[in-house]
């Protein structure tokens, strides 16, 4: 009886190594820092520079400012300027255009038609003439530079068409104010899930709203890894805005703590627990479940076993 049982305890023992090599094996490919992919995107056609500009003005004064086009495309092209204000219609901040408004008179350039070379780049001259009665408050406008497009001889030619948003805030008694209407956070997430906010500006001017999250660590409150971003959110608008996590290395429980920016008004702050599990962990871990509780199944049934012959 006593040699089955030492039998027994040493097959039980191999088991246990077994089971504790293969863990180790699993828990190591669990553990292996995390990897990230970048893409890279060719310029074809038209390129306009910069892409946004910021500006704050007083009534009755005139600014200037440039505009660079550059022609990417193998043909000359034409490119016509003219400038329309804008407007946001939803809280995903889809565009609205008035080319027929006062404030898009505002706006007047050097040379409204310009020819480009392949390969060269032109500077547009553009004057921003601020009248007297212009209350305070933001006012944006859409510089757009049109172009008739061939992407190939013998292809009919289409319109590209792009734009350098003008930001311009009237100098005065204005007012940014910023509220967190809500924050979703992953709970569970695979270094690809974004955290969701949604802020909103009550006041007469435009804000950018900066934001982090700063993942930690649920023991010491170390941080782990962090992540900011900014967003521009329009007066008397709602924007939803979605903002990708950090890149953390390794498996496990964390806590990330939320910062968003609300202009005048202070700062919001939110704090979750959070899981990280990329997808590559997947089976590993499914893998390693199977494996523990057939291994505790096993242990368990040979000691019911032993039992049983005991008595």
């Amino acid at each position: 009886m006593a040699d089955q049982y030492d039998a027994d305890m040493c097959e039980i023992m191999k088991r246990t190594k077994l089971m504790a090599a293969t863990l180790v094996t699993i828990l190591c490919f669990l553990l292996a820092p995390a990897q990230t992919v970048c893409a890279i995107r060719d310029i074809k056609g038209l390129a306009l520079a910069p892409l946004r500009t910021e500006l704050s003005v007083s009534p009755s004064e005139t600014i200037s400012r440039k505009l660079q086009l550059t022609n990417y495309s193998d043909t000359q092209m034409t490119v016509r300027l003219d400038a329309e204000e804008f407007g946001v219609v939803n809280q995903q901040y889809d565009y609205s255009f008035d080319a027929q408004s006062d404030v898009s008179k505002w706006v007047s350039f050097d040379s409204p038609e310009v020819d480009i070379d392949p390969g060269k780049t032109h500077v547009v001259s553009y004057v921003v003439d601020v009248p007297q009665n212009a209350e305070p408050g933001g006012r944006y406008i859409s510089l757009f530079a049109s172009s008739d497009v061939q992407t190939a001889p013998g292809e009919i030619h289409t319109e590209q068409r792009i734009a350098s948003l003008l930001y311009l805030t009237v100098r005065g008694d204005v007012t940014r104010i910023g509220s967190l209407k809500s924050l979703k956070s992953p709970v569970v997430f695979d270094g690809y899930e974004p955290w969701k906010l949604v802020v909103a500006n009550t006041g007469t001017a435009h804000f950018r709203s900066k934001y982090t999250v700063s993942v930690r660590s649920i023991f010491d409150n170390s941080e782990v890894a962090s992540r900011s971003g900014d967003s521009l959110v329009l007066p008397h608008t709602t924007r939803a805005i979605s903002a990708q996590m950090p890149v953390l290395k390794y498996v496990g429980v964390y806590r990330a703590v939320y910062t968003v920016g609300l202009g005048d008004a202070p700062a919001a702050k939110r704090e979750f627990i959070i899981y990280f599990l990329p997808k590559q962990s997947y089976v590993p871990l499914a893998s390693l479940t199977v494996i523990v509780i057939a291994g505790i199944s096993y242990v368990v049934w040979k000691l019911r076993q032993r039992t049983k012959m005991a008595t």
